[in-house]
């Protein structure tokens, strides 16, 4: 692989302040050398979930139907990677090397 493509991570949120903390650093403790873009898609969130994830550099769009599968395709319309994953909020990637594992195969 010369060049490592750009990777879109959607994450459909609603109230997710114990996790969301958790899932991102998961996201950017990866040691992947290509562009990266994490999509936040929340429906409405009460609690901190939108300030925490202020912390990261992602893109947060507005879920006004709520639901996490209207989310990841609000997400996922938006993104611009080449390739796409969704990621729910309680989830994490294990490991610094994740990313350069899954989208190896694919090159």
């Amino acid at each position: 692989m010369s060049k490592d493509p750009s990777i879109s991570v959607v994450i459909p949120t609603l109230n997710e302040e114990d996790n969301i903390e958790r899932c991102l650093s998961s996201i950017f403790r990866q040691k992947y050398k290509g562009k990266l873009e994490v999509v936040i898609a929340d429906g409405g969130s009460k609690d901190k979930t939108i300030a925490i994830a202020k912390k990261y550099p992602v893109i947060i769009l507005n879920n006004p139907y709520v639901l996490a599968e209207a989310g990841k395709k609000i997400g996922l319309d938006k993104s611009k990677g080449k390739y796409f994953m969704v990621l729910d909020a309680d989830m994490e990637i294990v490991g610094r090397n994740w990313f350069q594992k899954m989208i190896y195969p694919l090159e």
